[in-house]
């Protein structure tokens, strides 16, 4: 406003004027008060509408009251509007970076003019008389108010480029704003001035207008001039969610979160201090600034300043964007987007991070089902069938066919009360493996029955159990067979003491009393002695011979099969046992067969020795021998028989029926007989005959088994 005041302006367009700069006024109030703007903008702001408050009071006092104004007090309520020009001035570079000096410089004139104004304050008059000392003032007063006006509107013109659409609209606001104010306060300047009060206070009026729109602009203006940043977001969201990769997030957010905010550099620092990524903000200046943010922050999503740096926390790293000084006073919108990118790019973050521990507990699982075996399967009713599965069908390869009718059968047949399924499926094949399969009913349908289950491929367990079956299985056999050892070398040992002490006596006894009486005994005497001393040697023999042939035989002795005359080899046999005549009746079927001849002849002579032992020297002992599929040789004689309870255990070793009295024998014989037959693929064993005696059998393979 100018230091000369026309007296007789129109009070309505002044009154106007008066209530516009008071609205203007209390909205900065209230900014201050809720610290809603930073508070030195909303100061600044609020002291340049305040200060021309007085003039324009002192216009409305002189247009509705002229006497009531006097020459002092309206000098001194000049001097609030000489402040108006440092004040807008202010509140410019709280919105864009000035050099320290400039501001000083602004502030020195300021006081210079204040002061010169108090010196020459009686020398103004309402009237508008002049002396050269005010004209002076006038002046400079009118080129500071020019020069600072021009340059808060440089300065927010300026500000504007770069910044996002609603920031950039309400700085121009603004700015058209100073202009309108510059322009009225010329009108008002010029020569008959006076008179166009309508016209310098319109203008000052639309002046005023806006700037508020540009300081405090209403929802709907906003909503218009930031619809360019509201695509702005959603092309932000949309970078950010393209994204693919948790790592690659961060960098997807930099250059959105920099358009959102008109920001001139943008870095990211991590939880320990390191910069991920950076843009126009030095490293160190980075974490200096991601430092504080982290020790003033309350909230985890709070938005901190540091300097024109906005810091806001993404993660456990801290997003930084070098902003405009503009921002944050007139950026809240832009900087609501900013969070909102934030928080969508840290939901982000976490579906692609979980994304990727489900991923990786997938191949977990695959990797572990791979290394055990297991596969799921999936029962479809409507199909009747099991849904392919590439698991599934890895593992089962060929025997998927004959797996899914075990499953499809298991369904069908009548559920247990929890309605669990589980089976075990061998499938024959070239591997022959073996599954195990179990289910449970669906959770979606329990009256459905099983719908999805596991198989596995048990083939290496089932194995590894048969395996150890075999491996106990052959222990216990081998415990056995060395308790049976133990038993039969107890047995040997009593026998052969036995068997050895009657012939080793004889001998003993025969022998030294022909040493002793020799002389005395006549020819016939030493003669039977001698063949006394013979048999009993021939039977020490017999028995070691047999001993011998049990040992080799229990020893896994290889047979020697040779073509042979089995009818013959009977009666070759029978006829060197000096049996006497009428002994032995034979009953042969002639025929050749692969036998072991030695052994073979051993069955017989053994067997009919046995017989010969025991049966009545008046009956005969028949010798019977069948060829057909087997070699079958039966002996049959009228002794005493052998119990039925020991008609198994006579062929073991050293055994000897109950009823074979003194009878002389060591109980190898038989035992010889059975592993002779054994090792020819056969058997031997003994039946009562009817009428008295026994039977006794074997039977030989023809073939090697």
């Amino acid at each position: 406003m100018p230091l000369e005041v026309s007296m007789g302006s129109d009070t309505t367009f002044i009154t106007a004027l008066l209530l516009v700069h008071g609205l203007v006024v209390l909205r900065a109030v209230v900014d201050i008060v809720s610290a809603r703007v930073p508070s030195a903008t909303a100061w600044w702001f609020g002291i340049t509408f305040a200060t021309l408050i007085p003039a324009n009071a002192l216009l409305w006092l002189d247009t509705s009251t002229p006497a009531s104004v006097s020459d002092l007090a309206f000098a001194l309520s000049l001097l609030p509007v000489i402040v108006y020009p440092r004040a807008l001035f202010g509140f410019a570079c709280s919105l864009c970076p000035t050099p320290r000096w400039l501001s000083l410089a602004a502030t020195a004139s300021t006081v210079v003019i204040a002061i010169w104004l108090l010196l020459v304050i009686d020398q103004i008059t309402i009237d508008g008389a002049r002396r050269p000392a005010v004209s002076v003032l006038i002046g400079v007063e009118s080129l500071q108010w020019l020069v600072l006006s021009i340059a808060s509107i440089v300065l927010l013109v300026r500000t504007s480029a770069g910044t996002p659409a609603l920031v950039r609209a309400r700085l121009q606001s603004i700015a058209l704003g100073i202009v309108f104010l510059v322009i009225a306060n010329i009108v008002r300047s010029t020569r008959g001035g006076e008179d166009l009060v309508p016209a310098w206070a319109t203008v000052t009026i639309a002046g005023t207008i806006l700037a508020f729109i540009g300081y405090s602009p209403p929802a709907t203006i906003r909503s218009r001039w930031s619809r360019r940043d509201r695509s702005s977001l959603r092309k932000a969201i949309a970078d950010v969610l393209r994204v693919e990769r948790p790592e690659l997030v961060g960098p997807a957010l930099l250059p959105a979160a920099s358009r959102l905010v008109g920001g001139h550099g943008v870095a990211l620092v991590a939880g320990d201090g390191s910069v991920q990524s950076a843009s126009g903000i030095p490293d160190v200046t980075a974490q200096d600034a991601a430092a504080h943010a982290r020790a003033i922050r309350t909230e985890p999503e709070e938005l901190v300043f540091v300097e024109s740096i906005a810091c806001v926390a993404f993660g456990d790293e801290t997003l930084l964007v070098a902003v405009s000084p503009a921002t944050p006073a007139f950026g809240e919108e832009e900087l609501e987007l900013l969070l909102t990118v934030v928080t969508t790019a840290n939901l982000a973050m976490t579906r692609l991070q979980a994304v990727d521990r489900l991923r990786s507990r997938e191949a977990e699982l695959v990797e572990a089902q791979r290394l055990s075996r297991l596969a799921a399967w999936t029962w479809d009713p409507a199909l009747e069938r099991v849904l392919p599965d590439p698991q599934l069908d890895r593992m089962l390869g060929a025997d998927r066919d004959e797996i899914e009718r075990a499953i499809a059968n298991a369904i069908a047949a009548p559920q247990t009360t929890d309605g669990m399924i589980e089976f075990d499926v061998e499938v024959a094949g070239t591997d022959h493996r073996s599954f195990h399969v179990r289910s449970a009913p669906s959770a979606a349908d329990a009256n459905s029955g099983p719908a999805r289950g596991t198989v596995q491929d048990v083939t290496d367990r089932v194995a590894a159990e048969r395996a150890l079956r075999d491996a106990v299985e052959r222990e216990r056999e081998a415990a056995d067979e060395l308790r049976r050892l133990g038993r039969l070398k107890d047995d040997i040992l009593i026998a052969v003491s036995h068997e050895l002490r009657t012939p080793l006596t004889t001998i003993l006894g025969l022998t030294t009393t022909l040493q002793d009486h020799a002389v005395e005994l006549d020819e016939q005497q030493r003669a039977q002695m001698l063949d006394h001393v013979v048999a009993g040697a021939q039977r020490l023999d017999r028995l070691l011979v047999d001993l011998l042939d049990l040992d080799r035989v229990r020893r896994g002795t290889a047979i020697d099969r040779v073509e042979t005359d089995l009818a013959a080899l009977v009666r070759t046999t029978i006829d060197d046992l000096a049996l006497d005549d009428g002994a032995v009746t034979l009953e042969l079927e002639h025929g050749i067969a692969p036998v072991d001849p030695v052994k073979v002849g051993r069955i017989v002579e053994n067997l009919v020795g046995n017989a010969r032992k025991y049966a009545p020297s008046d009956e005969p002992i028949v010798v019977k021998l069948e060829l057909g599929d087997t070699i079958g040789i039966t002996v049959l004689d009228r002794g005493p028989g052998v119990p039925v309870d020991e008609q198994r255990s006579i062929f073991e070793p050293f055994t000897r029926a109950s009823n074979s009295g003194s009878m002389p024998g060591s109980g190898v014989g038989l035992s010889l007989v059975a592993e002779f037959a054994r090792v020819h693929g056969g058997r031997a064993w003994i039946e009562d005959r009817p009428g008295g005696g026994s039977a006794f059998h074997v039977e030989l393979a023809t073939r090697p088994t």
